[in-house]
């Protein structure tokens, strides 16, 4: 009998991909990939010397799947998330999810770049 596949995520990483570029998320590992529980890129910046400013952004925003999957040979490396970072992805994963379900993503309508952009050009001339 085959052993059942456990559908929960298992713990918080960090995964640097083979395009450079690294996620964090929940993750479960089902041997042949890497199942990602809502991904984020994590920015962070130091607006003061005593500061470090810490900004999640969803991985993949034009998808409504929760989860996305990475065969394990396209994982540069994998590393438990810091627990200090945890509860800042939380909240940014949770606010995204809930906007998904909700289809409540605070999108911007061309329209108002374009009387932005008249107006900045009003301003300079």
């Amino acid at each position: 009998m085959a052993k059942p596949i456990d559908l929960l995520p298992t713990k918080y990483e960090v995964l640097r991909l083979r395009n450079g570029i690294e996620i964090c998320g929940m993750t479960r590992d089902t041997g042949a990939k890497i199942v990602i529980t809502l991904p984020m890129i994590c920015r962070l910046s130091a607006p003061s010397t005593k500061e470090t400013l810490a900004t999640f952004y969803p991985y993949a925003p034009l998808t409504s799947d929760h989860n996305i999957e990475f065969p394990i040979d396209y994982i540069v490396h994998r590393n438990d998330m810091n627990t200090q970072y945890i509860p800042f992805y939380d909240e940014a994963s949770s606010q995204w999810m809930s906007m998904i379900e909700n289809d409540s993503i605070p999108l911007v309508n061309p329209k108002d770049f374009a009387k932005a952009k008249d107006y900045m050009d009003d301003v300079l001339q």
